[in-house]
């Protein structure tokens, strides 16, 4: 390459700045710079079925020197590298001898008309009044007059959206974002749409994001999603390159005119972004550091895990600072007794009070119960916090 003339020959990807360093050792025995190093953050392990890249910043930043010194002109990073490792690369580099300079390249941006897409009615409704939505499963197969039916009956009782599951419990289902579609064309009902991160790799979410965008379906609820494990094809593979949080980042990017690499769209969408919030985790403290992540990148609104005690939205106030977007509260009647005990000890994030398990043990009617016990709890957590915007889930 030096022999026709090029500019800058260089290193990139490979297993890390510790391998790079002694590759731009030998081209600098043998070869005029100027030279170019671009490592990745560490060598790539698989973790729990996801790649990561182990080098942190400050570790990957602490070779600059060397490269420098070795006679490259340009730096930067390849895979698992972040904005966070590059800022720290460019400060290493501002501390070298005097006489080094530092130019930061940034892509070029076409610039994008702000808002493109009006708003979803369910997102003029938020924070503003009472709303209902009710979360349906979408059919296995084709056949959509079942749902159809159901979802009518939904719109006469005055729901102001329906939310449409991603393949639940990773098994399979038709997709929730054609299904959406078809209730708005067809049923003029909008829908929240599930998303998880479970089956995509970063250039298939925002694929799928940008065609939801383009047939009008505007309402994205983010999850990380369940392992192909529990579902009905255990032997898939997972992908999970980013988890919910990651997934927010990329709906606040794609509603800002750029995909997740600063590549200009050209026309910006319009996504009301949900999260999701459970309030019986195990360590709720944890689970409160994460939803301000969320928060941090772009979440529009937050839905909770079915409450069937409202002093669990208590604890969680006493322990959040900051300000809270709209915040719908999961409600999950109970139809008896065992589904009582199967959502307690089977359902991971559902706590139901012993209490309630006996109601529904002695319940004359059952189903009858189920639905006092949740107009009791919806009655209980409005008047909480910014949203004052219960959830049902049936």
């Amino acid at each position: 390459m030096k022999s026709l003339d090029a500019c800058v020959v260089g290193i990139n990807c490979g297993s890390g700045p510790h391998e790079a360093v002694h590759i731009l050792e030998q081209f600098s025995q043998h070869l005029p710079g100027p030279f170019s190093v671009q490592p990745n953050a560490g060598y790539p392990q698989i973790v729990q079925g996801r790649i990561v890249y182990g080098a942190p910043p400050e570790y990957f930043a602490s070779f600059a020197g060397t490269f420098v010194r070795l006679g490259a002109k340009i730096l930067g990073g390849c895979c698992g590298t972040t904005p966070e490792h590059i800022r720290a690369l460019a400060k290493a580099i501002e501390h070298l001898e005097e006489g080094t300079t530092l130019e930061v390249l940034e892509p070029e941006r076409e610039a994008v008309s702000e808002a493109p897409f009006p708003p979803s009615t369910f997102a003029e409704k938020l924070g503003k009044r009472f709303v209902f939505t009710v979360e349906i499963t979408p059919p296995k197969g084709t056949n959509l007059e079942g749902v159809k039916e159901g979802v009518r009956l939904l719109k006469k009782a005055g729901v102001d959206a329906v939310n449409i599951s991603d393949s639940p419990m990773a098994r399979v289902r038709i997709s929730p974002i054609a299904l959406a579609h078809i209730l708005r064309e067809e049923l003029g009902v909008e829908s929240i749409v599930h998303f998880t991160c479970r089956d995509r790799n970063l250039i298939s979410l925002q694929s799928e994001l940008l065609g939801a965008a383009a047939l009008g379906v505007q309402n994205i609820l983010a999850l990380t999603g369940d392992p192909p494990s529990v579902g009905d094809h255990p032997f898939a593979r997972p992908v999970f390159e980013v988890t919910s949080e990651g997934l927010v980042l990329i709906l606040s990017r794609l509603n800002s005119g750029v995909d997740f690499a600063g590549n200009p769209l050209g026309k910006a969408t319009n996504f009301t972004i949900g999260v999701a919030l459970n309030l019986n985790a195990q360590d709720l403290s944890q689970e409160v550091e994460r939803l301000k992540r969320k928060i941090d990148n772009g979440a529009h609104f937050i839905l909770t895990q079915p409450i069937y005690d409202p002093r669990d939205l208590e604890r969680f106030f006493d322990l959040f600072r900051g300000s809270l977007p709209p915040l719908l509260g999961g409600i999950l009647p109970l139809r008896s007794f065992r589904h009582a005990e199967f959502l307690h000890h089977e359902v991971p994030g559902i706590v139901i009070p012993e209490r309630l398990r006996a109601r529904m043990a002695q319940a004359e009617d059952p189903k009858r119960e189920g639905v006092a016990i949740a107009l009791e709890v919806i009655r209980g957590i409005r008047g909480h916090g910014s949203g004052d915007l219960p959830h049902a889930a049936l």
